[in-house]
C-alpha cells in the first residue's frame, strides 16, 4: 500500500531553520514577551511572513552572541575599553 505525502515530521528543534516566537521561546528558555520586547527595540531580527513572525537559527544565535568570531561584551565594560593598550598609560 502506497503511503500518501504527508507534511514533513519536524526533526530535533536545532536542525529547523525558522521557528514561531512561541518555538523560539520554548527553545531558548525566554519568555515570549522578552523576545516581542527584544524585536521591537531592533536587538533581535526577524522574518515577517504574512502576520507572523519568524525568527531564523541565525537570527536566534547572532541574538545570543553565538556566532563564530563574535564575543558578547563582558558585563561592565565598554567596547573602547577592550582596545590594545587602553590600560596603558
Amino acid at each position: 500500500m502506497p503511503t500518501q505525502a504527508s507534511a514533513p515530521e519536524p526533526g530535533p528543534a536545532a536542525e529547523r531553520l525558522a521557528y514561531s516566537v512561541d518555538e523560539a521561546a520554548r527553545l531558548t528558555g525566554l519568555s515570549r514577551d522578552l523576545l516581542y520586547d527584544e524585536m521591537r527595540r531592533g536587538h533581535l531580527d526577524y522574518l515577517k511572513v504574512g502576520r507572523r513572525r519568524l525568527i531564523t537559527r541565525q537570527h536566534l544565535e547572532q541574538f545570543l552572541g553565538m556566532t563564530p568570531g563574535h564575543q558578547p561584551p563582558l558585563p561592565g565594560s565598554t567596547a573602547g575599553s577592550r582596545k590594545a593598550g587602553a590600560d596603558a598609560r
